[in-house]
Parts: C-alpha cells; structure tokens; sequence
C-alpha cells in the first residue's frame, strides 16, 4: 500500500506500506546478494547505522534489496525456508525487496545464461548448479523466501539494440507479467511489474502505460542502469512516468549515483536502489556533497581541519590511524568502513531530500547540489 503525502512539483513524498513495516519515501536501498550480504555491507548493520538526521526515522534505515534468483543457489530455498524467511536467515527486520534475477541475464560475471521458450536457464559459475528460471518460478521463490515486495521476472534488452530487438524484450516483459500475476498466491506481499524500453521514449512509454494497466501494487522502471549517459535516463524516466498513475510507487532500478537521485526524485520517483556505495568503497573513495573524495585526501582534509569528521556509526567505529595502514587485514576493514559511510551519506542525502521537498524547496535544494556534484563529474 503507498500513501502519497504531498507534492512540491513532480517530487513528492509519501509513505510505502509493507507488512514488516513502513517506510518514508523517496528512500535508497543497499544491494544484498548470495542470501548473506553484500561483500561489504547487510542489512543488520545497515539497520543499526547512525543516521545523523532526525527525519531518517520515520524511515528507519530498514530496507534493503536481495535476489531470489541468487538466494535460490546460495545459500539455497531450503536452509532460508527452514530459518522462517529471508528476514530470520539475515537476522533483520528491515522490510526486504527482491529483484527477479533478469539483470543477471545482462550480466554475466556470476552466470552463464540460457534463453529458453519460458524463461531462462541458469548455471552459476561458482558451483556448476544450474535452474530454470520461469515467471512462475520467479514468484514461488520469492514466495518461498519470504520477500516483502517482489519484482517479477523481465526481460532487459541489450544497451544500444535495434528497435525490432527492443520491441520483442518488451512483448516478452509483458508476457511475463501476466504470467506472473497470474501465479501470484501471497496476498499479503506485495509485487512490482517491471517496464522497459531503453531509451525510446514512446516504447518506454507504452510498456508503462501497459505494466499499470495490469494493477501491480507498484511499478519498476527497468534498464535504466545501463542507460550511459545522464540526459537519456533521465528522458527514459520521464517517459515512463508519465504513462503511471499517481496513487502508486515508482522505482527506477540499479541507480545509486547522487546526482541521478535528486534529479529523478523530482519527475517522482519514489524507490532507489544500488551497489554504488560499496563500490565506491573498494575504489576507495568517500562519498561528500562535492563527488567522491579518495580517502587519502579526505583524510588529510580532516587531519588539516579543513573537513570535519564524519559521525556515522561506521567511521566512529574506525581510527584514522587504522585507515591511513594499508597492511592486511586492515585494508579490508577500511574498504567495510568506507561502503558504510557511503551508505551512511546516500541515506542521509535522501532525508534532506525529503526534508527539501516537505518544505517544498526542492528545486533549490536540487540546483545547489547537482551544480557541485556534476562540477566534480565534469572535472574528472
């Protein structure tokens, strides 16, 4: 259930409504994976992080992403179902998402890929398990496992594809949808449709308008991650927005950069979610109001008094002296430490974005920020 609060705009603030809890939207989300956590960052800590504004907790720093395709192979349905539920296995009472396993099929690092009459078919290269994954056996997994809102099963067209190539995605995206909704059993969880359409503007539009027309109790607008340039995603967005209803929410998967938050915050988008925190933590680089910083020379910054610390529970919890060695084992911890900062500052920036908006100055808040932001973009 979402609640739409109020509007300064196209942004907007509101309330998402799942039966572990509620959430203040517009939030961001971290990426889990392998049923565990993520290399660097979990949910458990993730819930315990020091959010340093008062209006994260009504948001309550409780929400991550995992998948059920990668839960299905590790650790596995059984062990998860026999915990009690994905929550139990973690340990978390964060209200939990799950994509459906299609960005795996683009993304090929962890599987190799099979297309099929129905679905897919999965071999994880770690261990040489395979599964056939179906619209149907996208929702029992994700049934199984106790997900809070799950996202069914599309199919994501390659960057740069023809339009005949990008028209059949779509069809199959709307098959798989029916399919999906059709298998659906929990009606206490909730599920997403997904649509694409790269960036043609007019398929983005028609497939939205489509995956609302079938009463999903939200709507995800996918392949925007793999969209290159900052223009075209946001005119996919707007696109797609622009064929969905008010009354529910919009979630633009795999965007986790600063600048593409604020900026899609304001045609209305409502749900983020990335790995990008953590992997600016093993690149080594703390997230601030003026791009990544390499934390050498954040360090330094500090150590001069020209940048103040940070106060989050993650940097407390690390002596700049331990983040100045580089030796084993500490170079690990200063990679953790640095994923929970950023993770920190992403969900801090979208409180003071929900702040902005409630005061209704999010075009101001917007300016002032993407002009530092893209400043440092363009001079790197």
């Amino acid at each position: 259930m979402f609640k739409l609060q109020l509007t300064d705009g196209d942004a907007r603030v509101g309330q998402l409504i799942t039966r572990s809890g509620a959430i203040a939207t517009p939030f961001f989300m971290p990426v889990i994976t392998r049923g565990q956590s993520n290399r660097v960052i979990g949910p458990p800590e993730y819930h315990r992080l020091g959010i340093s504004s008062a209006d994260c907790r009504d948001a309550a720093a409780g929400v991550a992403l995992s998948n059920g395709l990668i839960s299905a192979f590790a650790p596995g349905i059984a062990p998860i179902v026999a915990e009690g539920g994905l929550a139990r296995w973690l340990g978390t009472d964060s209200i939990l998402f799950a994509d459906s396993g299609g960005y795996q099929v683009s993304n090929g690092n962890s599987f190799v890929v099979r297309q099929t009459k129905d679905g897919y078919h999965f071999r994880a290269r770690w261990s040489g398990d395979e599964l056939d994954l179906t619209p149907e056996k996208s929702v029992e997994l994700q049934h199984q496992i106790g997900i809070d809102v799950a996202m069914v099963l599309d199919d994501l067209p390659p960057f740069g594809c023809d339009r005949r190539t990008l028209l059949d995605s779509v069809d199959r995206t709307h098959m798989w949808a029916e399919r999906a909704l059709r298998r659906r059993e929990d009606s206490e969880q909730l599920m997403f449709g997904i649509c694409q359409g790269g960036v043609d503007a007019e398929i983005r539009a028609r497939s939205a308008a489509f995956i609302d027309s079938l009463h999903f109790d939200g709507t995800a607008i996918g392949g925007i991650a793999v969209i290159r340039n900052h223009a075209d995603r946001l005119t996919a967005v707007s696109a797609a927005i622009g064929a969905l209803r008010r009354d529910k929410p919009r979630y633009v998967m795999g965007i986790g950069n600063p600048s593409d938050i604020v900026r899609l915050a304001g045609l209305g988008v409502d749900c983020f979610d990335g790995a990008y925190p953590s992997i600016q933590g093993r690149l080594g680089n703390v997230l601030t109001d003026d791009g990544p910083v390499k934390y050498r020379d954040w360090l330094q910054s500090v150590e001069s008094g020209s940048a103040t610390i940070c106060t989050c529970v993650s940097c407390a919890r690390t002596p700049l002296a331990e983040l100045h060695d580089q030796s084993e084992p500490l170079l690990s911890k200063t990679v953790n430490a640095l994923a929970l900062h950023n993770t920190v500052y992403l969900v801090n920036l979208i409180a003071r974005l929900r702040i902005a908006i409630r005061r209704r100055e999010y075009a101001s808040f917007a300016q002032q920020f993407c002009t530092r932001w893209e400043a440092f973009e363009k001079a790197h």
